[in-house]
C-alpha cells in the first residue's frame, strides 16, 4: 500500500489532498484438488467414484487474482462568515483486475480472451453548509454523490445447455441529501427537525446476463425520510435525547428475467408473474418508524454511562405472498468511559438486540424468524 498526503491551511480555506493505491499480487493463482478414486457416501461407506467425478470435482478453483487500486480525494473547509461554514470532499479511486487466465492455471476461456479486463471506477462528491442565521439557530444542508461506474468486459463466460450468457455489469449510483434545522429553546431543551432523501440508480442492467433465480429486480429505488429530536439537560450529570423517524421507500416499475437473458418490463406484476414470486426486500416497497432513546449520566468526574434505546418496525409491500412481510427490531446499549488518570482511561460496552422478520412461505407456513445478539467490548487509552 502507498499512501501520500499534503496540507494547506489559510485563513478561512483549509485543504487536504492525498493518493492512496494498494497493489496486491498472488503467486497462487489456483488451487487443483487432489481427488482419489474411491469417495465416501452419505454413511461414511467407501464407494468407487463414478465416470467422470474425478475430472469433474477436480477442476482448478480461482484464488484471488492481482489487482490493483487508485484513489486521489480531496477534502476541505471554508469559512463564508461567522456565521456560514462549509465543508466538502471530492474522490475519485480506480480498480482494475486483469491478470492472464493462464498464468492462473486456468483454461477454457471463451476464444479470443486471456483475461477479464475488469474495470470499476469510484466517484464521490460531498458538500456540507451549516449555518446560524440566528443566536439560537442552526442549519444544515447536505449533498452527497456516490458513483460506482463498472466497466469490465462483457463476455460470454457461461452455457447451461443451449443457452450462453454473460457476466453482469454492477452499478450504483447514489444520491443523497438532508436538510436539518436545530433550535435551542428555554429550560434547557433543544429541538432538531430534518428530512433527507436517497436515491439509488443501478443503471440498465446487462442485456445479455442471466437473472434466473429470482422474479424481479428494479432499476432504481427512492427513500425519503423525517425525523424529529427533543434533546435536554435535566440535571448538571444526566442529559437525555428522545426520537423518532418515519421513511417510505418505492422505486421505478419491475424487471422480470426475460426466457433465458435479459429482463423485460412488467406492468401488473402480480397478475404476470403470479402470487408466490419472490422478491428482493433489499429493492421492495417499505415503510420504516423507529424510536430512539438515549441517557447519558456524568455519575462522577471520572465517571460517564451512556444508556441508549433502538426500536422499530418495517413494513414491506411487496405484490407477492412469499416474501418478508414485516420485520421488528429493537437494540439496548450501555457505554462506560472510566478516565484513570490524566494520562489513561479505560471504556467498555455491551449492547444486544433482536429482529424479528415475519414471513410467509409455500405450502401456507409462516416464518417468525428471530435473530438475536449479543456483543461487549473492553478498551484501554
Amino acid at each position: 500500500r502507498v499512501l501520500f498526503r499534503s496540507h494547506y491551511a489559510g485563513s478561512a480555506l483549509q485543504l487536504s489532498g492525498g493518493y492512496y493505491g494498494s497493489f496486491f499480487s498472488n503467486d497462487n493463482g489456483s488451487m487443483t484438488p487432489g481427488v482419489p478414486g474411491t469417495l465416501n457416501n452419505a454413511v461414511g461407506q467407501p464407494l468407487p467414484a463414478g465416470p467422470g467425478v474425478q475430472n469433474y470435482i477436480g477442476q482448478p478453483v480461482a484464488l484471488a487474482p492481482d489487482n490493483t487500486f487508485h484513489q486521489l480525494d480531496l477534502t476541505g473547509s471554508y469559512v463564508f462568515s461567522p456565521t456560514i461554514r462549509s465543508n466538502f470532499k471530492l474522490a475519485y479511486g480506480r480498480t482494475t483486475q486483469d491478470q492472464e487466465f493462464g498464468e492462473m492455471g486456468l483454461a477454457g476461456a471463451p476464444a479470443g480472451v486471456s483475461s477479464l479486463n475488469g474495470e470499476v471506477n469510484h466517484t464521490l462528491a460531498q458538500v456540507r453548509v451549516i449555518a446560524e442565521p440566528i443566536a439560537k439557530l442552526s442549519l444544515v444542508g447536505e449533498y452527497r454523490y456516490t458513483n460506482q461506474d463498472d466497466d469490465t468486459s462483457i463476455v460470454p463466460f457461461n452455457q447451461v445447455g443451449a443457452v450462453q450468457y454473460t457476466n453482469y455489469r454492477v452499478h450504483r449510483e447514489v444520491d443523497f441529501g438532508r436538510i436539518e434545522a436545530t433550535y435551542r429553546f428555554p429550560y434547557a431543551i433543544q429541538g432538531t427537525a430534518g428530512w433527507n432523501f436517497e436515491s439509488i440508480n443501478r443503471g440498465s442492467f446487462t442485456p445479455t446476463a442471466s437473472y434466473t433465480g429470482v422474479s424481479a429486480l428494479r432499476e432504481e429505488t427512492d427513500e425519503t425520510t423525517w425525523y424529529l429530536q427533543v434533546r435536554r439537560n435535566m440535571t448538571e450529570t444526566v442529559s437525555g435525547l428522545l426520537g423518532y423517524s418515519s421513511s417510505k421507500r418505492d422505486g421505478s416499475n419491475w424487471l422480470a428475467p426475460a426466457g433465458g437473458v435479459g429482463l423485460v418490463a412488467v406492468g401488473d406484476p402480480l397478475a404476470q408473474l403470479g402470487s408466490n414470486a419472490i422478491y428482493m426486500p433489499t429493492m421492495a416497497d417499505r415503510d420504516r418508524t423507529k424510536l430512539r432513546l438515549l441517557l447519558t449520566w456524568t455519575a462522577t468526574d471520572a465517571l460517564t454511562l451512556q444508556f441508549a434505546a433502538d426500536v422499530g418496525r418495517d413494513e414491506y409491500s411487496i405484490p407477492t405472498q412469499f416474501a418478508v412481510q414485516e420485520s421488528d427490531f429493537d437494540l439496548y446499549t450501555v457505554d462506560v468511559n472510566y478516565v484513570l488518570s490524566d494520562a489513561w482511561n479505560m471504556n467498555g460496552y455491551i449492547s444486544t438486540g433482536k429482529q424479528k422478520l415475519h414471513q410467509a412461505r409455500p405450502g401456507g407456513y409462516v416464518l417468525a424468524f428471530d435473530d438475536k445478539t449479543l456483543n461487549a467490548g473492553i478498551g484501554l487509552n
